[in-house]
């Protein structure tokens, strides 16, 4: 598995080819997170495609949140080796900062996901939301 961790705007890209991806903060890697990961790398073997998985650090709730101490199950580390044994090609850590903030949905899912990452096909739970004061949603992309 090849871990990236990326900034917005950064122009180093190192994944060439299109890949399906699983979405989301995953902190705590439960079961519902393991039952969406295993249909997305479904759909990626099905659609003869890498599977990745992408996820934000900081998590965003810690991003906006005053306070100091973090709700999070799982550190860093023990969320990246729990994300690497379910077997994906990609493990994408977005830094989630004042410039991802800002990034409107479109821009998040045609800027970031589409050309950046070669975005083909997404997962994610049905709470998830993305862009700009939470404005895109995975039914609405």
């Amino acid at each position: 598995m090849k871990i990236i961790k990326w900034k917005y705007n950064d122009k180093f890209i190192t994944i060439d080819e299109d890949i399906v991806i699983a979405i989301g903060n995953f902190d705590g890697v439960h079961k519902g997170h393991c039952k969406l990961l295993e249909i997305a790398k479904d759909k990626a073997i099905e659609s003869n495609l890498s599977f990745g998985v992408v996820t934000f650090d900081p998590h965003p709730r810690d991003f906006f949140s005053s306070k100091k101490s973090s709700f999070k199950l799982l550190d860093t580390d023990e969320k990246e080796y729990q994300l690497k044994n379910l077997g994906s090609d990609y493990l994408i850590i977005i830094d989630f900062n004042e410039e991802l903030k800002n990034c409107t949905s479109n821009e998040f899912l045609s800027d970031i996901l589409y050309k950046t990452f070669r975005v083909k096909k997404m997962f994610a739970g049905s709470n998830f939301k993305f862009g700009k004061n939470r404005e895109g949603t995975i039914a609405g992309s």
